[in-house]
């Protein structure tokens, strides 16, 4: 192989890498692009690790690791926790294996890479690809930044994202003298990924952004780069037999029955298993691909790589099964993921089958490197690629406005900022046509709260209405059946049983006996947002508001709120919830928004902090 001139690494994996103890990761692959004699790594993939018998390390390939990241990227190095360790993950076939497979096809063939932390830096040395592989010379590298948004860095390489959907349709007979489901499942397949690698199939690639769409086949002429498309709104791709007429159809349906070769059964004795496979493949590939290279190189070996996923998918689960495809833009990453999820409870709804996979998703962030505390591959949270709405597209008459915060001056007494982690959605008066106005405000503040969760994907259930949270009340023992309908306040003790009952979401009480004595607990706060980050309803006193944050100054003792006020009844104008402070930081002694002190001297309160839930 080729040695690229230059090898540069991206520098939030640079971050990643450099922070790493020597447990966490102890290996992983690396992640990358070839841009002409540059090699560029921009993510890693971790590599399992188990302990033999004799108490040495050996490093795993996560079988879903091929159909995880899009076609384009590469495999280019490897990384270890330290030097030994490097010099045994190279040793090993199957992680090299997926290092070699990725150098095949590359214009310059870029040699692997090995890094390793050693004396606070980072090392790059060359992999001597062979039989035996092994470390060599010291590689030069720097570290890079590529725009600012997370979609952009791929993008700006050169690469254009391409989405090819193909739908199948998989059968298999089985019988008392036929072949097992699996066995007729994997003929099936087998049969599958020799009909895509047929030379014959072209493309219909479209434009997501404009009318434009193009033929790519064996005939065809031009490049890639003529359509117009984007990382937020790939070009879509779809397989056709043969070159279409003008008019362009619509893609046609693959299917294919595995029976038994040699069956003696009678038909009713043979048993139908059948499933659809949507396949849907994103590639990456650089915008000067010609159109009669894009299938045989990029979408054709994408698409059997991701029919190889739904074989391995359909093997664990012995039997066929409904699998769905779906792409995420995990945060801080500079490329989609992909995952494939089964329906492991068919009929019983969305929210039961996410339960279900929890195990799944678990193996996944442990592959990505994600937090396993936090949601990031829910199906809510997968891409949906739709144009952004227009302004007359019509939906509801009513947008709420979200993270109203954003943009506001920070207090002048110095020290550090602690606030929420993630978006919410300013709920407060008169809303949706209703009249709270007095009474409202911690009703308010609870789905505020809700909207977080939601839109953190804890969650698929929307903020519940006044009668709904009465109503659960009332059910819950807390109020008598006369609460339903009337306009009587709640504190903190009911917004816990609430979210408890509602999202399943325990929360802490902080009570503090006195306004005055607020500050001396700004410590206890500072730790809430630290390890939750979730908005904190403040109950108690006269007033319920939202807490957003708080600033600390460890030298002077002093502190500052980020206060969001719910008792705000203007329509959803950011300017004029700016000008009346009814989201503000505000400092002790401050008046609220609506007028008087912002917290009484001489009254109680509660601050309610939902506890994040410890999932994914």
């Amino acid at each position: 192989c080729k040695m690229p001139s230059t090898w540069k690494i991206h520098r939030s994996l640079q971050q990643k890498l450099s922070s790493c103890t020597d447990q966490e990761p102890t290996g992983a692959l690396l992640l990358g692009v070839a841009h002409g004699n540059t090699s560029i790594l921009l993510d890693y993939a971790i590599l399992l690790v188990s302990v033999s018998s004799n108490g040495q390390e050996q490093f795993h390939v996560h079988p879903a690791l091929p159909e995880t990241f899009p076609s384009g990227l590469l495999f280019l190095g490897v990384w270890a926790s330290s030097l030994p360790l490097l010099e045994k993950a190279i040793k090993d076939k199957a992680v090299m294996s997926m290092v070699s497979a990725s150098s095949h096809g590359t214009a310059e063939g870029p040699a692997a890479v090995g890094v390793f932390p050693a004396e606070g830096s980072l090392y790059f040395q060359t992999i001597n690809m062979g039989a035996s592989s092994s470390l060599g010379e010291t590689v030069p590298h720097e570290a890079m930044d590529t725009g600012a948004g997370p979609l952009s860095s791929a993008s700006d390489l050169g690469l254009v994202a391409v989405r090819c959907q193909a739908s199948l349709q998989l059968s298999a007979y089985t019988g008392t003298d036929a072949p097992n489901v699996q066995k007729a499942m994997d003929l099936g397949v087998a049969r599958l990924e020799e009909q895509l690698s047929q030379q014959r199939i072209v493309f219909l690639v479209k434009s997501s952004i404009d009318e434009q769409q193009v033929v790519a086949g064996s005939g065809s002429s031009g490049a890639l780069q003529q359509l117009s498309g984007s990382f937020e709104r790939p070009l879509q791709a779809s397989p056709l037999l043969q070159a279409p007429p003008s008019s362009g159809p619509a893609p046609p349906t693959y299917e294919y029955q595995a029976l038994p070769e040699a069956s003696t059964s009678s038909p009713s004795a043979l048993t139908l298993h059948s499933s659809a496979l949507d396949l849907d493949v994103m590639c990456y590939v650089p915008g000067s691909t010609l159109l009669s290279e894009l299938g045989p190189r990029a979408l054709a070996p994408a698409l059997i790589s991701q029919l190889r996923g739904f074989r391995r998918v359909l093997r664990e689960q012995q039997k066929l099964v409904q699998v769905k495809v779906y792409h995420f833009l995990p945060p801080g990453r500079v490329h989609h993921v992909t995952a494939l999820y089964p329906e492991l409870a068919p009929g019983a709804g969305e929210e039961i089958n996410e339960l279900k996979r929890i195990p799944i998703r678990k193996e996944l962030h442990k592959l990505l490197g994600l937090p396993d505390n936090r949601p990031a591959l829910r199906v809510p949270m997968a891409l949906t690629f739709s144009p952004p709405p227009s302004a007359s597209s019509g939906g509801p008459t009513q947008l709420r406005l979200r993270d109203v915060h954003v943009g506001l001056p920070v207090p002048g007494i110095g020290g550090t900022v602690y606030t929420i982690q993630g978006s919410y959605d300013y709920y407060h008066y008169m809303q949706d046509r209703f009249n709270d106005n007095g009474w409202g405000c911690a009703y308010r503040s609870l789905q505020t709260i809700c909207s977080w969760f939601q839109i953190q994907q804890y969650t698929t259930k929307s903020p519940p209405g006044h009668r709904e949270i009465q109503e659960t009340l009332v059910r819950l023992g807390d109020k008598a059946q006369g609460f339903v309908g009337s306009s009587n306040w709640i504190g903190a003790i009911e917004l816990s049983y609430l979210l408890d009952d509602y999202l399943g979401v325990t929360s802490k009480i902080l009570t503090i006996n006195k306004g005055s004595d607020i500050p001396s607990h700004a410590r206890e706060l500072i730790a809430h947002f630290q390890t939750q980050g979730t908005p904190v309803m403040i109950g108690g006193g006269v007033l319920a508001y939202t807490l957003l944050g708080i600033q600390f100054n460890e030298l002077t003792g002093e502190c500052a709120f980020l206060i969001l006020d719910p008792h705000y009844t203007g329509g959803e104008d950011l300017k004029k919830i700016h000008q009346g402070t009814w989201v503000a930081w505000k400092r002790p002694g401050d008046n609220a928004a609506a007028g008087g002190p912002l917290f009484v001297n001489s009254a109680f309160y509660n601050f309610l902090c939902p506890q994040r839930p410890n999932s994914v």
